[in-house]
């Protein structure tokens, strides 16, 4: 990995922190639906995956991105899906923007 940092000030203190490369953690969820109705009328039967914002892996917070497989690279349609803990979340361009209850 090679970062460069400009910066306009002459003295400047900044912290990088950068974890290792993983697998990301399976979480059991809905296919994508239209709707937070449709989505709640089903039962998880596929895995996704997520790279935390606000979350951890395996467990879905706002603004975590979104993946259909372990490395990262399939970003999850646009739509709703409904987790195996009850929950709903929206996804839009791979980003997590809602999450809720059905």
């Amino acid at each position: 990995m090679d970062v460069s940092i400009v910066s306009p000030c002459g003295t400047s203190n900044f912290n990088i922190e950068v974890s290792c490369p993983r697998l990301l953690t399976a979480i059991s969820s809905t296919s994508v639906y239209a709707t937070k109705l449709e989505a709640c009328a089903v039962d998880p039967s596929i895995n996704i995956y997520n790279v935390p914002v606000n979350g951890s892996y395996g467990t879905i917070g706002l603004y975590d991105w979104v993946f259909y497989d372990d490395y990262g690279q399939g970003i999850a349609d646009d739509g709703f899906y409904k987790l195996s803990t009850g929950d709903v979340i929206e996804v839009q361009n791979g980003v997590v923007i809602q999450i809720a209850t059905c």
